[in-house]
C-alpha cells in the first residue's frame, strides 16, 4: 500500500495521540485508521479496514408525539399512498421535476391524511413525511417506474411509470 504524506497542526497532531491505544497503535495512521475504518486488525496486528462506515450511536428517541418517537403502527400514511402523487406530480410537470417540487405536490395531495405524526420530526429531525417520500420514491426507482440515472435532484418518470399511473383508477388516485 502507496504512504502519503499529510501535514496536521500541533492541536490534531496532540488530539491523535490522546486517542492512541497503547500496545496497539504504534504510528498516527494506526490511531487514523481505526478512528476512521473501524479498526479491526489482521493476525499480524495491523489495522483491517472495516466495509462501509461506522455506525453512529444512537440518540435516545423522544416519546412526545413526532419528536423522533417511532410511530405507532397504521397512524402513519401508508408509504404506497405517495406513488401515485408522485408520478402525477412529475407527469403534469412534462415527465421530469425538482424533487423540491414533487416533495411541495405530495404535501398538498395529501395534508388531509396526514396525522400528527406524518408531520412530525423523525430521530435525525427531518420532517416524517418529507422522509417518506424519499423512500416512496426509491421503491419507484426499484420497481421501474422511476429513472434511477438521472440528475441529482431531478426526478424522471419512465415509460413503466407512465403505463402504471394510466392504469390506476380514480378512486385509487390522489390528485
Amino acid at each position: 500500500m502507496a504512504r502519503q504524506t499529510i501535514e496536521v497542526d500541533e492541536a490534531v497532531f496532540e488530539a491523535i495521540r490522546a486517542k492512541a491505544v497503547p500496545f496497539e497503535d504504534h504510528e498516527p495512521n494506526d490511531v487514523l485508521r481505526r478512528l476512521l475504518l473501524g479498526g479491526e486488525r489482521d493476525s499480524g496486528g495491523a489495522a483491517k479496514p472495516r466495509v462501509g462506515l461506522a455506525r453512529r450511536k444512537r440518540r435516545p428517541r423522544d416519546s412526545a408525539r413526532g419528536g423522533g418517537a417511532r410511530a405507532p403502527k397504521g397512524v402513519l400514511v401508508p408509504e404506497d399512498a405517495y406513488y401515485v402523487p408522485i408520478l402525477k406530480a412529475i407527469e403534469t410537470s412534462g415527465g421530469e421535476a425538482r424533487s423540491g417540487e414533487v416533495v411541495s405536490y405530495v404535501g398538498e395531495r395529501l395534508r388531509e391524511r396526514m396525522s400528527d405524526y406524518d408531520r412530525g420530526t423523525t430521530a435525525t429531525g427531518n420532517v416524517r413525511w418529507k422522509n417518506r417520500v424519499q423512500f416512496a420514491r426509491l421503491r419507484l426507482v426499484q420497481q421501474g417506474y422511476l429513472e434511477g440515472s438521472s440528475e441529482k435532484g431531478i426526478w424522471r418518470i419512465s415509460t413503466r411509470g407512465r403505463k402504471w399511473l394510466a392504469e390506476q383508477t380514480p378512486a385509487k388516485s390522489v390528485s
